[in-house]
């Protein structure tokens, strides 16, 4: 029997909190932040709260930290290890859904969806409207080849775009083979590329891996990113707009959010969400069904500690 409590710092959706009222182990969950440190073994959260040292230290019985959802940016990994604590994720939950979000946004971006919404609704109606691009004129780099980045990448090459992709821990002879689509290194991808679709994760070596001095390298490009804000540099990204080097932008994520807009309002340029790239039912089901399986393998087969990749 389950005797350690989790204490979950983030809302989760309706169907986690069902599986565990139908597996009869609601008592072992709190959302209590004041509840008796030496209580809590298990923490669960989202996007919204961040877990530091400070937490190791706050409960000292801390056992497992689970993100309910893909990446750890939020979490110090590196000092759950030194304290021996566990750090898992959910990293299924939100790949269809994010897969789909980024190709939403290049098929928006390459058919001047935007630009074409608004001359209609203002009555110009194709009045200094460009031509659009088809998918096979597009050379893409996708950065960053795992569940979601591989995805993409194969759709786009199915819909005849030349593709490229940038991940030093994909096997490039085994990418080649699955999927006919060769490895690059960064800077050639970003001279050779005309889209830009980021699918790494945020640790320090990829905080701003877009830059300004990025911006160097790139002739014209679309540019993608539905992964972590922290990715792509926010001046970066401006500057690029202004400049006419960034062609058009779709923004799922931002260096800091809630974003406030600050001078692309009237832009047909940049398609920004609101970090939506998630926003299924299907998503938030899988999430929830993933979450509690992390935490129903951690409390009952004992799991070891999982390795965690670093860009």
């Amino acid at each position: 029997m389950c005797t350690k409590t989790t204490l979950v710092l983030d809302p989760m959706p309706s169907l986690f909190w069902q599986l565990v009222d139908e597996a009869g182990y609601r008592e072992y969950f709190t959302s209590d932040n004041l509840l008796f440190s030496e209580d809590i073994e298990i923490i669960i959260l989202r996007t919204k709260s961040t877990i530091t040292e400070s937490h190791y230290k706050r409960f000292p019985n801390l056992k497992c930290v689970i993100r309910a959802g893909s990446g750890y940016d939020n979490i110090d990994v590196s000092k759950a290890k030194e304290y021996g604590i566990q750090v898992q994720n959910t990293p299924q939950a939100n790949v269809n859904s994010a897969y789909e979000h980024t190709i939403s946004m290049i098929s928006a971006l390459i058919k001047n969806h935007k630009a074409h919404n608004s001359n209609v609704l203002n009555n110009k109606w194709r009045e200094g409207i460009e031509s659009n691009l088809e998918f096979s004129d597009l050379k893409a780099l996708i950065v960053g080849f795992g569940r979601v980045g591989s995805r993409v990448g194969n759709l786009l090459k199915v819909l005849g775009a030349q593709v490229k992709f940038v991940d030093p821990y994909i096997d490039a002879e085994s990418v080649q083979k699955q999927y006919s689509i060769e490895a690059i290194s960064y800077q050639d991808g970003l001279s050779w590329a005309n889209l830009v679709t980021f699918h790494c994760p945020l640790y320090s070596q990829t905080q701003h891996y877009f830059n300004k001095a990025s911006l160097s390298l790139i002739s014209k490009v679309y540019l993608i990113n539905v992964a972590r804000g922290g990715i792509v540099e926010t001046d970066a990204l401006t500057k690029g707009l202004d400049d006419g080097k960034i062609i058009a932008a779709g923004i799922d994520v931002m260096e800091s959010e809630p974003w406030q807009c600050e001078g692309w309002e009237n832009s047909d340029k940049v398609i920004i969400t609101p970090h939506a790239g998630a926003m299924t039912e299907k998503a938030k089901d899988r999430l929830s069904q993933e979450t509690f399986n992390v935490w129903s393998k951690f409390n009952f087969e004992k799991k070891a500690i999982s390795l965690i990749k670093v860009w």
